[in-house]
């Protein structure tokens, strides 16, 4: 019958559509779904930590909200009490920011057990054990501020913590 599209033409234009919505969308959806781009995306996140010799804030926030992109619970009163303020959980990703009185977590890299160190300088120690990569690092409060935009946002008084520095322990599923 005139008029009428076959199923394979319809099918070809709807695949299209969708892989032509896809890479315009493209940034966290393609993370979100492939785990290939995923890998690619940590390798890179980590080389570039090697060839900046540490932790660049607004990289990491970056690299955490593409490599599995959340929701998170931000919870100030937890400063005070020297719990995470800030915790992203996904399947692939969990990460908690502190604020800290340590400014040093190499120290702490007797006390690990891991299969391979990866990067260690005085504020960062990156490593992995059988099932995770883990990043932990501290970093001045001003690189947090600069990185996390809920203290934009929100009315949080750090002034009695101005020597604490930002902690972070991010846990990653490989």
């Amino acid at each position: 019958m005139p008029g009428m599209r076959s199923p394979l033409k319809t099918t070809i234009v709807l695949l299209l559509i969708f892989g032509i919505g896809m890479w315009a969308v493209g940034g966290k959806i393609r993370y979100a779904i492939n785990p290939i781009a995923r890998h690619i995306l940590l390798k890179q996140y980590l080389r570039t930590v090697t060839q900046d010799n540490g932790i660049d804030a607004e990289k990491f926030w970056e690299f955490r909200d593409f490599y599995s992109a959340t929701t998170s619970i931000f919870e100030p009163e937890a400063i005070a009490q020297e719990k995470p303020f800030l915790i992203f959980k996904t399947p692939y990703i969990t990460s908690y920011d502190y604020l800290s009185k340590d400014k040093e977590v190499a120290a702490m890299r007797d006390d690990l057990a891991f299969d391979k160190l990866i990067f260690q300088s005085p504020n960062t120690l990156i490593y992995q054990t059988k099932n995770s990569l883990i990043i932990t690092f501290t970093l001045p409060q001003k690189e947090m501020m600069k990185a996390n935009g809920f203290f934009k946002y929100y009315d949080t008084d750090l002034s009695d913590y101005a020597d604490w520095h930002w902690f972070n322990h991010t846990t990653i599923s490989l």
